[in-house]
Parts: C-alpha cells; sequence; structure tokens
C-alpha cells in the first residue's frame, strides 16, 4: 500500500472514536476479575442489613431475573422471611459455594464465574444443600452467575445469569426507587458496576470491530508509519541533547523512555532540561522544563537570588515553583506547539531554536553558574 492510497483512505473514510475505558477502584487495585472479591462484595450489597442503605435492592433484583428464567411452573421464589449470605460455603465432597443465601423457605447457589471455565462439581453443590434437609427440592434454586452467557450448565437445577444483566438490573431498581442516601455506598456501587461494565466490553460497540476487521490493512499500515514517525522524532530529539554545549543526552531508565529525554548539565547532574514528547503523536506539542532533581530541590527558596532580567525569562519561570508538592518541579516552561511539517522534518534544528530564542536556555545556564559560584563558597 502507498503513502497515496493510504491517505485517500484516512481522508474519506470516517474513523470510529473509540470510548476509553474509564478507571475503577478495583481496575488500579490490580483486581478487577478477582471472583472472591466479587463475591465479597456481592455477599455485602446483598445483606440487607448492612450499612450501605439499599435494603434488599440487589435480593430483590437478582429474584426479578431468576424468576424470569426458570420454568414457568416452578415456584416463584422469594425471601420475604429473611436470610443470610454466606461466602465460601463447604460442601460434603470438599467443594466451595462461591455464595449461598439462605433463609428459613428459600436456598439460592451461587456460582461465581468471570473468566474461569465452568467445571465445578454442581450436583455436589446442589446434593450438600439438599441433604441438610431444610430445603425442598421446589424451594431451591442454583445460580451461575457468568461474564457471559453460558448455553450449557449441564444441571437442570441452574440458570444463568450475567453479572452486567443482575447489575443492570440493580440499576435500573435503584433509578426508579430513588435510592441515594449513602453517598459513600452509592459510589461504591456505581465504581462496581462500572467495572463490570468494563469486564463485560461494554465499552465496546460492536461495529468498530467489524470496522477494524474490514480495514485492518490500512489501520496497520498507519500504525507502521506512526511508529516509524516517532522513532524518527525520538532520534531527532537526542541529537538535539548532543548538539547541545555541555549537555549530557539521557534516556530515563524506567518507563518514561516513550515519552521523555533529558538533557542534564555536564556540571550538575541533577540540573536538566526534560524534552516532553508525550503529546507530539497526538497533539502535534512538545514541551520543554527545566528540572532540578534530589538534593537541588531542598532549599528551593535560594533560587529567588538568580537575578533574571529579561521580560522572555521571566515570562518562562513557574511561580509554584516554590510552593508546590507534586513530585516534580518545574522551575521554567515553554512550549512548541502545532509543530508544522517542516519543523517535524528539522525537530532537532526546531528544539535547538527554540531552546535560545525563547530564553530557556539562558535560564539553564544561569541556574548552572549558580550553583557552581554557591559551590565554590
Amino acid at each position: 500500500m502507498n503513502i497515496s492510497t493510504l491517505q485517500t483512505f484516512l481522508e474519506q473514510t470516517p474513523i470510529p472514536e473509540i470510548r476509553a475505558t474509564p478507571k475503577t477502584f478495583l481496575g488500579i487495585a490490580r483486581q478487577p476479575h478477582y471472583e472472591n472479591v466479587m463475591s465479597n462484595i456481592y455477599a455485602f450489597f446483598f445483606d440487607v442489613n448492612e450499612e450501605h442503605g439499599f435494603g434488599d435492592l440487589f435480593v430483590s433484583s437478582f429474584l426479578q431475573l431468576i424468576n424470569s428464567k426458570v420454568d414457568p411452573e416452578k415456584k416463584v421464589f422469594a425471601m420475604s422471611n429473611g436470610f443470610t449470605p454466606r461466602l465460601e460455603y463447604g460442601t460434603k465432597k470438599g467443594g466451595r459455594i462461591d455464595l449461598l443465601l439462605h433463609g428459613e423457605d428459600v436456598a439460592l447457589i451461587i456460582e461465581n464465574k468471570v473468566y474461569h471455565t465452568l467445571n465445578n462439581d454442581l450436583e455436589d453443590y446442589w446434593d450438600t444443600i439438599l441433604s441438610e434437609d431444610k430445603y425442598a427440592r421446589e424451594n431451591m434454586c442454583g445460580i451461575v452467575l457468568s461474564l457471559h452467557p453460558i448455553s450449557n450448565i449441564n444441571h437442570p437445577e441452574f440458570v444463568n445469569i450475567t453479572h452486567i444483566d443482575f447489575l443492570k438490573a440493580v440499576m435500573k431498581n435503584l433509578e426508579s426507587n430513588q435510592m441515594k442516601d449513602n453517598e459513600k455506598y452509592m459510589f461504591f456501587l456505581h465504581d462496581f458496576y462500572q467495572n463490570t461494565l468494563n469486564l463485560s466490553n461494554a465499552n465496546m460497540d460492536k461495529k468498530n470491530i467489524g470496522f477494524y476487521l474490514k480495514h485492518m490493512g490500512q489501520i496497520n499500515q498507519a500504525l507502521i508509519i506512526k511508529h516509524e514517525i516517532k522513532e524518527f522524532a525520538v532520534n531527532k530529539i537526542e541529537a538535539a541533547g548532543h548538539a547541545l554545549e555541555d549537555i549530557d543526552m539521557r534516556i530515563p531508565r524506567d518507563g518514561d523512555q516513550d515519552r521523555l529525554r533529558w538533557y542534564c548539565s555536564k556540571h550538575n547532574e541533577n540540573l536538566a532540561i526534560t524534552v516532553s514528547f508525550e503529546e507530539l503523536m497526538t497533539k502535534g506539542n512538545l514541551s520543554l522544563h527545566v528540572e532540578m532533581w534530589h538534593e537541588l530541590k531542598e532549599d528551593r527558596k535560594r533560587y529567588k537570588d538568580i537575578i533574571f532580567t529579561e521580560r522572555d525569562e521571566k515570562a518562562l519561570l513557574q511561580s509554584d515553583f516554590y510552593t508546590t508538592k507534586n513530585p516534580w518541579y518545574h522551575f521554567a516552561s515553554t512550549f512548541i506547539e502545532n509543530i508544522s511539517e517542516d519543523q517535524f522534518w528539522d525537530l532537532d534544528v526546531t528544539i535547538q531554536n527554540k531552546l535560545s530564542e525563547s530564553k530557556l536556555l539562558n535560564i539553564f545556564r544561569k541556574i548552572e553558574e549558580f550553583l557552581f559560584t554557591s559551590n565554590a563558597q
């Protein structure tokens, strides 16, 4: 595929907008898909006596779905006489029921599945509760709560409900009942719901997958070009650093190597001009910052003794340098925005010119001289 063909495709083909997947607390904790974590949350919200204040919202929503799934001739399930949620309920054969809701006259056996295959001994689960002689068969029901629909459960007494269908029913009933008394647990519930949406791929439009499959050749070609152009740009950014006098161009060792390069002073390795190219491939922007690290960040007020006489220099100084509690400290900053084709082609020269014309390099040198003089004293 040549460039003109790819350009025609990009200009004439509407590209679908992909919605970003919102982060959740479970996602941040890297536990979004753990079945035992989700079971613990379900048990909390199922418990009508817990402090969440939602009452029987979860169990009533659950029963609505169960009653829509079971044989119409079977008894309509209700838990009006109360129930207790039990986690990891032991079975006769040494298995564990993920979550058991058992009351005076009804028992709901819940097997929680996310990514794992359904290979549990559901017969053991069923026989264990039935053998306790507390519940008649018609007052029991097994539920496989899964991420995606399961066509064959291989047990006549178990029905399948998806996590997303369950929580959608909860959210619908929540809205109709207008339960908004407890803001904290309302937030927890919405976050848990979002986590389930993320797991269920609800943020991805199936049409977008079809678009990709239809145009994967053009899309992958564009990605190859993007990768090559970024590699070209990074080489230019590094070249600009190598061209500066008394500068040690450094590549970060951690995860920042894909977005930063450091032009460090050869006289003080903790003084640097940081080049951030994080927005270069998305917005055509570069940002340049004078930064100080480690012991240079201590006693920041001393840098007020440096005299910046030119208006252009003062305009770049960051006023919050002396007060910020952020882990980074930008003493001065300048930006290259809306980079043109010619500027991109000569990006090393573009950066050098910006450092000089904006007076950011002047500021860097004055700090360098100040530190040298302070150390000499």
